[in-house]
């Protein structure tokens, strides 16, 4: 069974993004997802960031896996 939330390196390294700018988008209220604030700690439930990715329980869809590789 896996975590019920990507902590902020594991959603950067799902979709490319550093998580350098993950931070910055959540500063300018402009976050790709929902995030939650546990003390200064920022996690990312996977249900919401797994559905909008495309993303199903047994793994990647193509759709997910084509934007993966545009970014590399």
């Amino acid at each position: 069974m896996s975590a019920a939330v990507y902590t902020t390196s594991e959603l950067a390294d799902l979709t490319g993004v550093s998580p350098w700018a993950l931070y910055e988008s959540i500063r300018r209220d402009q976050a790709p997802f929902p995030f939650i604030r546990v003390g200064r700690r920022i996690v990312w439930p996977r249900r919401p960031v797994d559905e909008a990715l495309g993303i199903s329980m047994g793994g990647r869809t193509e759709m997910a896996h084509e934007q993966t590789q545009a970014v590399q």
